[in-house]
């Protein structure tokens, strides 16, 4: 676990240095395996859009930045998924909260759920497991204020879902 732990401090502390204008990292929560891990963090840019792919566990975000001149997409996580949702900002919209649980469903760790809420008042989600699904719930994480501007994480490479989630956040 310890060496689990200092390839993660290695790998954040990296990322730390090529941020732009980000003040706070928020997370990882979940389980950090050894599995590929992603970092969105916009570079310059302001979230557009996302897409959560998700059954019993969130399995994947996909991320849209747009910048003045162009506009690019991040994607992590499984591709054969139930449930699509997506999430379209409106001018002058971020996204100011992030909460969620992870824990275990059949066996596997991960994201079970997500929601997010906008600075106009807009709430997405939740997305993940619902009632009637067995679950094991393992933490909580709960972010308000400042502005949504990237994600970062791991992703299993066995069922190819989330297994922990972090966020960049910069003051609005």
């Amino acid at each position: 676990m310890s060496s689990v732990l200092s390839s993660f401090s290695y790998y954040y502390t990296r990322i730390k240095s090529k941020i732009y204008k980000v003040d706070q990292v928020y997370g990882p929560f979940g389980v950090l395996k050894t599995g590929p891990i992603f970092d969105f963090n916009g570079h310059g840019s302001h979230i557009t859009s996302m897409k959560i792919y998700h059954g019993a566990l969130v399995e994947a975000i996909e991320v849209t930045f747009t910048n003045r001149d162009y506009s690019f997409t991040e994607k992590t996580g499984g591709n054969k998924c139930p449930n699509i949702r997506e999430i379209l900002l409106r001018d002058n919209e971020h996204i100011t909260e992030v909460g969620g649980v992870y824990g275990k469903w059949n066996g596997n760790n991960g994201i079970l759920r997500i929601t997010f809420i906008t600075n106009q008042g807009r709430e997405f989600g939740p997305y993940g497991y619902t009632d009637g699904v067995v679950v094991t719930e393992e933490g909580y994480f709960q972010r308000n204020g400042g502005k949504l501007v990237g994600i970062f994480g791991t992703t299993s490479s066995i069922f190819h879902g989330m297994t922990s989630i972090g966020f960049y956040f910069q003051p609005e």
